[in-house]
Parts: structure tokens; C-alpha cells; sequence
């Protein structure tokens, strides 16, 4: 059983939780107490992990796809009523530009996992840009919704362009 004052002295409070399982924000929760952490725990099926409430990232986060080594689009996402920015649990998204530092990071994060195709979930934190997650089949409705850069095209002409090496 997971101790909620035990995971406050590493991790702060409140905690994210994030099964292993969800996508699109499902699995996603913030556990402020005991209580809530085992109801949530009791809950969901399988592995998780506990991670670092960013208070300052509250509804929001950037979301950037990278392909084949190369960032091709990139969308602020948020939130006014949840603390997850995801479109799907009602959030929205707009074009947004990437500071070096998020360029770095977001390469540095696809390369270190060694995924040709990846979306790389950053946040904004009092202490700068922090890596929040890795996404090996993102979704792209966002940037379909804010951009006119066609994702799947984008894919096509990677993988198109492997074969001919």
C-alpha cells in the first residue's frame, strides 16, 4: 500500500498519478490526500506512475512532434476547468513557438528513447522547461485543428524516405 505522506516527501503535494494504460487525459488524476490515492488506486488496473504536480503548468502544456529527428509542429494546450490541457478532456490548442530550450529538450527526449516518431509533452515550470512525457503514438487533432502541417503526410514522408536510403 502507498503511504500519501510518504510520496508528499519526495514528490509534494498534490500528486499525479497516471496509469500506464490512459491516453488522452483518461487515467490522468491529481491526488491531494490518502483517501483520494487509494479510492484511485483501487480504481485502476495494472501499472502507474506517480510523478510532480507543476503548479505553475496548471492547464497547460506544449505538446511537440518530432519526426525523424526533426520538430515539425507545435501546440500550446490548456485549459480554464481542468488541471490536465488534453483537447479531448475539453481543452484547446493554438500554434505556439518553441524557445531553443524546448527544441533541445524535445529532440534530446525523442533520441534518447529512440523513437523516430514521437510527441514530447513539455512543461513550464518556475525553474524553466521541464520534460513531462513521451509519447510514442501521439495523437495530432491539435495541430490538425491549428496548423497546416498534415501529420500523417509528415509521417509518410519520413518513412518514404527511410526506404529509399
Amino acid at each position: 500500500k502507498q503511504s500519501y505522506p510518504t510520496l508528499v516527501e519526495t514528490l509534494g503535494s498534490p500528486i499525479i498519478l497516471k496509469s500506464n494504460y490512459g491516453s488522452r487525459g483518461d487515467g490522468v488524476y491529481l491526488i491531494h490526500n490518502q483517501k483520494e490515492l487509494d479510492h484511485t488506486l483501487g480504481q485502476i488496473n495494472g501499472d502507474y506512475i506517480l510523478q510532480e504536480f507543476v503548479a505553475s503548468s496548471y492547464g497547460k502544456d506544449i505538446r511537440v512532434h518530432v519526426i525523424g529527428g526533426k520538430i515539425v509542429a507545435s501546440v500550446l494546450r490548456s485549459s480554464d476547468h481542468d488541471f490536465r490541457s488534453n483537447f479531448s478532456q475539453g481543452g484547446r490548442a493554438e500554434q505556439i513557438e518553441l524557445t531553443p530550450e524546448m527544441i533541445a529538450i524535445s529532440l534530446a527526449a525523442a533520441e534518447a528513447m529512440n523513437l523516430q516518431i514521437a510527441g514530447i509533452d513539455l512543461l513550464i515550470s518556475d525553474h524553466g522547461v521541464l520534460l513531462c512525457e513521451i509519447n510514442g503514438i501521439p495523437g495530432f487533432r491539435t495541430v490538425w485543428l491549428t496548423s497546416k502541417t498534415n501529420i500523417p503526410q509528415e509521417i509518410f514522408h519520413f518513412l518514404t524516405s527511410i526506404k529509399k536510403e
